[in-house]
């Protein structure tokens, strides 16, 4: 009903917010060709995510009790993607080392160099 409306809304809203800045990342960060390939991806689901919590938060209102089977089916499959998309999110930063300064934290880097060989 009602909660899953206004979850929906501040959810597309804070989506579309991090689209923002995500693609401030994808435009102006340099990256391998790999780790492009992967960016590209966690953008297009990402983007596919949102258009699909908006298609349910519209579904939730055409409804009047807000609640449906398409629409709950729209998040699940829109939460699905999310999921999947953070997965890659991560593989950017710790595989791909996209955003990372590998040298800002000293230890840090020496422990990683240990552990990689």
């Amino acid at each position: 009903g009602d909660v899953a409306r206004y979850a929906l809304i501040v959810g597309v809203v804070g989506a579309l917010a991090a689209a923002v800045l995500g693609f401030i990342d994808f435009f102006g960060v340099r990256m391998s060709e790999a780790g492009y390939k992967v960016a590209r991806l966690h953008m297009i689901l990402n983007l596919t995510a949102v258009v699909l919590f908006a298609v349910s938060l519209w579904l939730r209102f055409r409804d009047p009790d807000g609640w449906g089977t398409a629409a709950c089916g729209v998040s699940t499959l829109a939460f699905l993607i999310v999921s999947g998309s953070g997965y890659l999110g991560g593989e950017l930063v710790f595989k791909h080392k996209v955003g990372v300064v590998e040298t800002a934290d000293s230890e840090a880097t020496e422990l990683g160099r240990r552990e990689a060989s």
